[in-house]
């Protein structure tokens, strides 16, 4: 599912709006499209509150060895998919970013 409000926004290239080097039309779409999954992905799991609970905790451990494997073998690859699972946990640890930095900027 892809966020459909911006979507004639990516069929420009060259002269996109870009506010910086991160932040583009582009960047902000599939963010969108990512928070759009992480809604449909809570709405199909609510109306069961076991099943979504166990899902965080779940996830949570994923993103957590998902973290140390890529902090300690740097063998991610930035480009490569992250699971659903492991991005809205990752998702949620970035929403702050000092808790963030002290969880894995001081351990890089």
């Amino acid at each position: 599912m892809d966020y459909i409000k911006f979507q004639n926004y990516l069929k420009k290239k060259k002269n996109s709006v870009q506010l910086d080097t991160v932040v583009t039309v582009e960047n902000c779409y599939y963010y969108m499209s990512l928070l759009e999954h992480f809604d449909e992905l809570e709405r199909t799991m609510l109306p069961d509150y076991n099943q979504f609970a166990h899902f965080l905790v779940v996830a949570e451990k994923r993103y957590l060895d998902f973290l140390r494997l890529s902090h300690t073998k740097n063998e991610w690859n930035h480009f490569k998919h992250v699971p659903i699972d492991i991005a809205y946990v990752w998702h949620a640890h970035l929403l702050s970013p000092y808790r963030y930095y002290e969880d894995v900027g001081c351990n890089v």
